[in-house]
């Protein structure tokens, strides 16, 4: 399976969810797919989902978090049967704060890259997720 961002920007929701349904293998082709085009901050550390580790909401869920163990993490999620678009959510590290600080209708690596690195320049001013949530969500295109 060749996976590009032109080919999975013209994916629906359900072709997500089909890649998922093939098995891991397949999920991981797509998620690795994904954190190929994302930059990931020095210092941070990014994990995907392909077996139902961080609870199997979304086809490719990417996990940023900092070396150093952080205060949140910044998920990225495709979209699939829970969302029909791209999230980009800080999660607090006690689970209790999740905040959508990114959405759209197509993969945009370049934006995704750059609100990264602004949650890192954030972290490492120790800014509390609260803070760093409501700084961001104000972006988010509703």
């Amino acid at each position: 399976m060749t996976l590009d961002l032109a080919k999975m920007n013209t994916f629906i929701p359900s072709d997500f969810e089909l890649v998922r349904e093939q098995g891991e293998t397949d999920r991981l082709q797509l998620s690795n797919a994904v954190i190929r085009l994302i930059d990931t901050p020095a210092g941070w550390q990014v994990n995907a989902e392909y077996r139902g580790e961080f609870g199997g909401l979304f086809p490719v869920q990417c996990h940023y978090t900092p070396d150093s163990g952080g205060k949140y993490t910044f998920c990225l999620c495709s979209p699939g049967e829970v969302s029909p678009v791209w999230l980009g959510v800080i999660v607090d590290g006690n689970g209790r704060l999740t905040q959508v600080v990114y959405q759209s209708g197509i993969l945009e690596p370049e934006r995704v890259s750059q609100l990264l690195a602004q949650v890192a320049a954030l972290h490492r001013l120790n800014t509390p997720a609260t803070r760093v949530a409501s700084l961001l969500k104000a972006e988010v295109a509703v």
